[in-house]
């Protein structure tokens, strides 16, 4: 009878050990996971159309890939309702990898100054959205 408990509280204390060696490499990971914004750029299409885009550096010098990175964006207006969603999905950053993203939003235009012409003329709002307080 005691050997079975002993085999039992052996096999514990080694799960537990392996578990806690995970937890601190993947500690180190995510340490060593750098993330770098790119210039962003707008690009007008003739059908009305604006193209954001923002390229995101990721550099991992981790132990560990990256799966199943998502970036989402939504812009909407003062009222807080939707103007345009995106997202980008990535399946597999490799580890000891550097990688390029590029989040591309779809903005419409005649949207834009139907709902947001104070964007044009005020740019306290500007300020705000960016985080700088403006006095």
């Amino acid at each position: 009878m005691n050997v079975p408990i002993r085999a039992l509280g052996i096999a514990t204390s080694i799960f537990w050990v392996l578990l806690m060696a995970f937890m601190v490499l993947a500690a180190f990971s995510v340490k060593d996971l750098n993330f770098d914004f790119g210039e962003p750029q707008f690009t007008p299409a003739p059908d009305g159309q604006l193209t954001f885009s923002l390229p995101l550096y990721v550099d991992n010098r981790g132990y560990y890939s990256l799966k199943e990175f998502h970036l989402s964006t939504v812009f909407s207006d003062e009222e807080g309702e939707e103007i345009s969603r995106a997202n980008t999905y990535i399946p597999v950053i490799p580890h000891g990898e550097n990688t390029t993203i590029v989040h591309n939003v779809t903005l419409s235009t005649a949207s834009l100054f139907e709902n947001g012409e104070h964007y044009l003329f005020n740019d306290n709002n500007w300020t705000e959205l960016c985080g700088v307080a403006s006095r």
